[in-house]
Parts: C-alpha cells; structure tokens; sequence
C-alpha cells in the first residue's frame, strides 16, 4: 500500500497524461495533523473529475466515488485510484467505458482521511480516525463517517441517545449519552466539524472556485468503499428515529436492483438496507450494527443521491472468517489478493456506473 505523496504523484501524472479526460482539483482547507500536540500542515484532499468534457459542467447523469473515511481501510484507496485508471485507461480500447465516460460525469474523492491513511500505512495499521485533537486538545481523532449531519449522534438530547439502537457503536456513552472522545467511532463535536467531511460535503454542494457557476448539479449516486465484509448495501443505516423518516417507498425497488447488480458484478453479499442486522455473511459472523451520521445516509436525505456501500474483502477472498489481529482483517496482505480484490469492486463500480440513475 503506497504512501499518501504517492498516490498525489499518480493523480498529477493522469491529470496530466489524459488532459481531455481529467481534471484535478483539491479542498482548500487545511487538513490537520496535530495529535502529539505539534501543528503540522495537512494533506490535500484531491477530487478527480473524469469526462469526456471535463472542462465544462454538461447536462449528465454525475456519479461520486468516496475512499478511506476509515484509515486503516487502505485497500479502498487502491480501488478509487484503479477506478480511474480503468476509466481513464480504458477509454481508447474499451467502447464500454469511452461509452460511460461520454455520457457521465465521473467525481472520485480517492482518499477522503489522508492524515489518517498516512499514520495507518506508515505503520500504525489498527489507526481508524482522523488525526486533529479533540476534547480541549487532550484526545486524536474523529470518526470521518459518524460525522454527517443527518442522524448525528449531537442531534439527539443526551436522555434520548440512552435509548438508540446500538448507539454505542458511533461514539455515545449508553449510560450517560455523553460523546466519548477515546471511541475508535467517535462522531466528533458537531456535524461537519473536521475539514474532511466539510470536503465532501463541498463536492456535494458544489463549492468550487471556478470560472463555472456550478461544477456538480447534483449527484446521482454515490459509492463509498469500506472493508471488510464482502457486502453491498444502502441507506438507511440506522431505524427511522422521528420527525425523521426512512427511505421514500418510491426508491425501495431502485435502490434494491443497483446494490443487487452491484454484489452480484463483484461476487458479494448483497444487504440492501439491513446491513445492521445481518448475522451471518459468507458462512462467518457479523459484527452487525446500526450507524448514526454515516456518509450515505446524508447523501440520500440532503440530495436525494442513490447512495450506496460496500464493505470490500469477502470471506472468500480472505479464505477464512476473521482469523488473528484485526488489522489484518482489513486488507489483503500480498499484492496478488490486492489486486484481485480490487478487480473485484472495479466490477461493481462500473456497474453501478452503468445503472445510474437506477
């Protein structure tokens, strides 16, 4: 798994190699790095826009691709920098993909945590949060996908989190309601409070200073990749707590026939919305469990996006259920299953690519 000043060198080199194809941008704010208690500049956070007109913002069907809220879940930055290669690559030989490419406007966040990939591949590889201190500068890190604003754990008053579903799970001490900055799923202070998911978010909003007056009018669909689990899924990923509501009736049957084409191209299980009470996939249990401020959930209820999930390396890729040290869990541990797993989820990438809208 490549250092993070890697992957920048690959993106300037395809921006640069397919000029008619590509177009580069990166999040203006300043990403931060400060868990020992040293400032240090922040990483970029880079958006890709690959079209056959990526100079202009045309009248097409725009579709996201998100890696590595998640540290630790280095195989999904693989997947997002194949994903452009198989587009860009692709393009002259392939009649497929130059069809896709025409007729879509393609937007890939390939690293959405780069402070966090860097500490994980550079040897702390269990790392899952990002790496700005929190809690009067005393605690490292907020979990990037606890912390969109819809089902924010914050929305909810303090007696209220007592009674969530597995609440636990994104942060919240069950007793008390309080946030607990030392949670590994730690939602952080306030919804959108870390640079990385404001970057997202600016994807979404179209915050961009460009000479267009839009860049993205509003996406479509939208895959973030996770690892590990070998399923495919959608929102929502926590039961409806009201005034909130659930999926509209009318984007049931849509949302099913993508992830279920989707698992299908990569050989995965597909979850649709019941991710969080799933049992058993593959043969191996589930750590199952519902999720409050996630990413799809957000993309669905703030813009109406076809929002979908795969947790990436199945139990038939790694061999065996969850065996050893969990961050081996996470990625594939030689590059040939690298490759194979990424493969893989290429398939369903272009799948859905295919099918948006469904």
């Amino acid at each position: 798994y490549k250092p993070y000043i890697e992957i920048e060198q690959e993106l300037a080199k395809l921006a640069a190699a397919h000029p008619s194809l590509v177009r580069l941008f990166y999040w203006t704010g300043q990403t931060i790095e400060n868990c020992d208690g040293k400032r240090r500049p922040g990483r970029k956070i880079y958006a890709v826009k690959v079209s056959a007109n990526p100079q202009n913002n045309d009248p097409e069907p725009e579709v996201a691709y998100l890696g590595v809220h998640h540290a630790r879940e280095l195989i999904t930055a693989v997947q997002t920098m194949r994903l452009l290669q198989a587009l860009t690559d692709g393009y002259a030989s392939d009649t497929d993909i130059r069809k896709l490419v025409d007729t879509r406007e393609v937007w890939v966040i390939p690293v959405v945590n780069p402070n966090g990939y860097e500490r994980a591949v550079s040897g702390q590889v269990d790392w899952r949060k990002n790496t700005r201190l929190t809690d009067g500068q005393k605690r490292c890190g907020t979990d990037l996908n606890r912390n969109y604003a819809h089902g924010h754990p914050t929305i909810f008053p303090p007696a209220q989190r007592t009674t969530l579903p597995d609440i636990n799970r994104s942060g919240v001490d069950t007793g008390t309601g309080a946030l607990v900055p030392d949670s590994d799923t730690f939602p952080g202070p306030a919804p959108f409070s870390e640079v990385e998911t404001q970057a997202v978010r600016g994807l979404a909003h179209s915050q961009f200073r460009t000479r267009n007056k839009r860049e993205v009018d509003g996406l479509m669909c939208m895959l973030s990749w996770h690892s590990y689990g070998g399923v495919v899924g959608h929102p929502m990923g926590h039961v409806a707590v009201p005034p909130a509501t659930d999926l509209d009736p009318l984007d049931v049957a849509p949302f099913d026939s993508l992830t279920s084409t989707m698992a299908s191209a990569a050989s995965y299980t597909d979850v649709q919305d019941d991710y969080a009470t799933v049992a058993v996939v593959d043969g191996c249990a589930t750590p199952h469990y519902m999720v409050y401020g996630d990413s799809n959930d957000w993309f669905y209820k703030d813009g109406n996006t076809f929002a979908t999930l795969i947790e990436s390396f199945s139990s038939p890729e790694r061999g065996s259920c969850p065996v050893g040290p969990i961050q081996n869990d996470f990625n594939p541990q030689t590059a040939a299953l690298r490759d194979a797993v990424a493969d893989a989820n290429i398939k369903a990438a272009l799948a859905m690519l295919r099918m948006c809208p469904p």
